[in-house]
């Protein structure tokens, strides 16, 4: 009706297939090394995704919230500092893949290129928030038909999120002449 071709889109999950949970990598910096590099950064991240996930599941977003360099938190990129170890918080959510490859096959048979699956309330959470919203510390919450979705930003960070399976309530109304 508005006369727009689409051509991609992005797929928002939610629902009892989504998980979270908050891990932290670490890495020594080689000796001889002098300054972190983003490789440092990478394989920090990929030693925060080494835990368990059951094994039909996929990873959806890894969220750096911190960077600590030996020890002192440092700010987003550490990339140039001196230091001999560099940990990172990450907020990591993942979803079961059947589910998730259901609602891309569906998407796909409208001939539609899918860019990319995202957790629903981190994209309610991107459309609605700006940057200093985030810095102060904001929950986001999206009521929907089935599931309510949270998002918690603690000092610029997602710190938590999730889904409840309990949604609008539709009201019904009995009405009769007396």
């Amino acid at each position: 009706m508005s006369d727009v071709m689409i051509q991609s889109v992005y797929i928002g999950i939610t629902g009892a297939c989504i998980s979270s949970y908050n891990n932290r990598g670490f890495v020594l910096i080689p000796e001889g090394q002098e300054k972190i590099t983003k490789a440092d950064c990478d394989n920090v991240r990929d030693n925060a995704l080494l835990v368990f996930v059951p094994p039909q599941s996929m990873f959806l977003h890894t969220i750096l919230q911190h960077y600590y360099v030996d020890g002192r938190e440092s700010g987003l990129n550490p990339v140039g500092m001196i230091g001999q170890q560099i940990e990172a918080d990450f907020h990591i959510v993942h979803g079961r893949l059947a589910p998730i490859e259901n609602a891309v096959r569906c998407v796909k048979e409208l001939s539609l290129e899918v860019e990319d699956v995202v957790l629903n309330p981190l994209a309610t959470a991107k459309a609605v928030l700006d940057a200093d919203q985030r810095k102060l510390g904001a929950l986001v919450i999206d009521i929907g038909g089935g599931t309510t979705d949270y998002l918690v930003y603690v000092d610029g960070a997602v710190c938590e999120s999730g889904s409840v399976a309990m949604g609008a309530i539709p009201l019904a109304v009995n009405s009769r002449r007396v």
